[in-house]
């Protein structure tokens, strides 16, 4: 079992595109897990599980569940459903699949025999197993006798040719595309060609029986079951169990052969980041002797890191310039220390003096490691009044990383109480850092509506203590933890919220968030926010674990600007230093009262 922290649900599909950016949050405890390269090496063959445990898993889920869930909503779970069963546009996603109608007709029955303790064998979704088997036999009959070609032009095989979150384009189109690239490929690689179209055309029209579809549909099922009931949850199968996990957070993250790829007919094609001796742009036909071609792009991302790891055997063939080329991934690749990136840092003139703008884009696990060496860097500059953390747009992280930069600022306090169903949690203590590396001088944070989760962490616990204001915008509200589980018949894994935490002085943050000390606006439009998500647990107020000795000094206040500041390279961080120069002096105005 590993804890986490989520910002969303970040491998979930159909989810609002502003929960997109809210980053998956863990503590270091979830590092191992979270490494990208656990699990089964994938197969490209679609999921499967059998009744009995399709409907353990989801017994499992409700209860470990922060809270007991409510009835499951049918339509909602019968949309997730449809969407996780396709991977590729062409079963039940495609404007012209029949199988959705199928599913939403039956949602009631199926969502009842997932959700039930009572025996079932799962007719209603061997009913939807029949008719994807009839639609997909119908579609390889198509593909195997279609007779459109779309020429010699190499450039083909390295299309994208699948969509993404939402799909437009018919599946009988689709599949009239993948029999002439086909064709193509066929033409211009000869032979070698014949072994990777089949390995394709076989994923993308499975023959199956009736029975091994509705396996197929259940385990997609469980799939939307999870998200259905929880909506920072999620279920991987073991093939695809990286997916789960935020692996760029761990403070040494594992190597990978690219950032950025998207599927093509027959392989996958590097967009961005490519690893030497990939480059942008390559078609990686076969991996670690596994075929790409109509690999689900989860499971390619997995196939990648395990590659790059030397944890499978790293030989590649891809598509380059027209051709088919041989390669060899160095299995030195497992053993390149990853170096982080380094915070960005601003100084900005603030009075007669200087302050220290950070800014944060996601709570890394080493976040207190980077940003003391950031401090201590432009300390041995010059000096500075006071330090500025920009958690603008930052969706979090992992919450270890939050409690090594609180530490910082405020070494060894108590931090976040927390309650699990039925009992509460001990709060954690913000680590106790060399006295060097320690910040005594005023701090502040900048937040909007974007900050979420571990970001909030760090903001909400500053204010709680006083040790520093926040400007800024109302923040997202997640206030919920994740845990990972293996699940109960042994085929994957889970992610659940299972716990909820509350700021040091008790107050909630799940659904509400954090109200800045000075209200600033940034000017972007509010999107999505927690207390908008259905199925997300409902807020909850804990103990004040701030213990007297913590609360006795008062907090280095920030002095005044004199009007004097800037320049910015946003102008609305010098706006919003402004507010808090003029905040302060309302606080010191009524100190002195």
């Amino acid at each position: 079992m590993s804890v986490a922290l989520l910002g969303a649900a970040a491998v979930t599909r159909q989810m609002p595109t502003q929960l997109a950016d809210v980053r998956v949050e863990r503590s270091s405890k979830a590092i191992d897990l979270a490494s990208g390269v656990l699990g089964a090496l994938p197969n490209g063959q679609a999921p499967v599980l059998s009744c009995e445990q399709a409907r353990t898993i989801a017994a499992q889920a409700r209860e470990q569940l922060v809270s007991a869930p409510a009835a499951l909503n049918a339509p909602a779970f019968a949309l997730y459903l449809g969407d996780w069963l396709d991977p590729y546009g062409l079963w039940s996603a495609a404007p012209d699949a029949p199988i959705q109608a199928t599913i939403d007709h039956l949602a009631a029955d199926l969502a009842t025999e997932l959700d039930s303790s009572q025996p079932s064998q799962c007719g209603s979704f061997l009913k939807v197993g029949g008719e994807v088997k009839r639609w997909v036999d119908s579609l390889a009959v198509q593909y195997e006798t279609a007779n459109t070609w779309a020429g010699a032009d190499p450039s083909v095989l390295s299309l994208s040719v699948f969509e993404g979150e939402k799909v437009t384009r018919p599946a009988r189109d689709l599949t009239q595309t993948l029999a002439s690239h086909a064709k193509t490929f066929r033409q211009l690689a000869g032979p070698s060609a014949d072994g990777l179209v089949a390995t394709a055309a076989a994923r993308y029209f499975p023959n199956l029986t009736v029975e091994a579809w509705q396996r197929v549909v259940l385990s997609a099922a469980v799939r939307a079951y999870v998200q259905s009931i929880d909506p920072h949850g999620a279920w991987s199968p073991r093939e695809e169990e990286g997916s789960l996990y935020e692996s760029e957070l761990a403070a040494t993250p594992p190597p990978r052969l690219w950032e950025r790829i998207s599927a093509t007919s027959f392989g996958i094609r590097i967009e961005s980041g490519a690893l030497s001796p990939f480059i942008d742009g390559d078609v990686v036909l076969t991996l670690a002797g596994v075929s790409a071609g109509g690999l689900p792009l989860e499971q390619a991302e997995v196939l990648g890191s395990q590659a790059a790891s030397g944890r499978a055997r790293a030989a590649a063939t891809i598509w380059r310039e027209g051709k088919v080329v041989a390669l060899e991934v160095p299995l030195a690749l497992s053993t390149v220390p990853t170096v982080p990136p380094e915070l960005e840092v601003e100084r900005i003139p603030y009075g007669s003096g200087e302050v220290l703008l950070i800014t944060i884009h996601d709570v890394r696990e080493d976040l207190g490691q980077s940003l003391a060496t950031a401090m201590l860097k432009a300390r041995s500059d010059r000096s500075f009044f006071g330090v500025v953390l920009d958690l603008r747009g930052n969706g979090g992280g992992d919450p270890d990383g939050a409690s090594d930069a609180l530490g910082l600022f405020m070494p060894g306090v108590p931090l976040f109480p927390m309650r699990r169903r039925g009992a509460s949690v001990p709060a954690e203590h913000a680590s106790v850092p060399p006295f060097v590396d320690q910040w005594r001088g005023p701090v502040a944070t900048l937040v909007d509506a974007e900050t979420a989760s571990a970001a909030e962490m760090l903001a909400g616990a500053l204010m709680a203590y006083d040790r520093g204001p926040s400007i800024g915008e109302h923040t997202f509200g997640k206030g919920c933890v994740q845990e990972y589980f293996p699940d109960q018949v042994g085929v994957g894994s889970m992610r659940l919220t299972t716990m909820l935490y509350a700021m040091p002085d008790g107050r909630a943050v799940q659904k509400v968030g954090i109200h800045p000390t000075f209200a600033f606006s940034f000017g972007a439009s509010a999107g999505e926010s927690e207390a908008q998500l259905g199925r997300a647990p409902e807020a909850w107020t804990g103990p004040d674990v701030r213990v007297p000795s913590s609360l006795r000094t008062p907090r280095s206040r920030w002095k005044g600007s004199g009007g004097k500041v800037g320049p910015c390279s946003d102008q609305a961080v010098c706006g919003a230093l402004m507010a808090l120069d003029e905040g302060e002096k309302r606080v010191a105005t009524a100190l002195h009262r």
